[in-house]
C-alpha cells in the first residue's frame, strides 16, 4: 500500500470512529427530546450521521480489497 493511500486508510478510520461518538451522542438527544419536532429533526440527524459512516466503511471496504484479496 502507497503512503498515500495509508493515509486515506487512516483518516476514513478516525472519521468513521469520530462518527460513531457523534452517533451515540445524537441517540442519547433522542432519548432526551420533548417534542415530535424534536424527535423529528433529531431523527434525520441521526439518520445522516449513519448514511456518513456507511459511506466511510464502504470506502474502507474498497480500499482493503483494492489492496489485500486476490482479483
Amino acid at each position: 500500500m502507497m503512503s498515500e493511500e495509508l493515509l486515506t486508510f487512516a483518516a476514513l478510520g478516525t472519521k468513521a470512529t469520530n462518527l460513531d461518538l457523534q452517533i451515540k451522542m445524537k441517540q442519547m438527544d433522542i432519548k432526551e427530546a420533548k417534542t415530535q419536532d424534536e424527535l423529528y429533526e433529531l431523527s434525520c440527524q441521526l439518520i445522516s450521521l449513519v448514511e456518513e459512516k456507511t459511506r466511510c466503511i464502504y470506502n474502507i471496504m474498497e480500499l482493503t480489497q483494492k489492496h489485500f484479496l486476490p482479483n
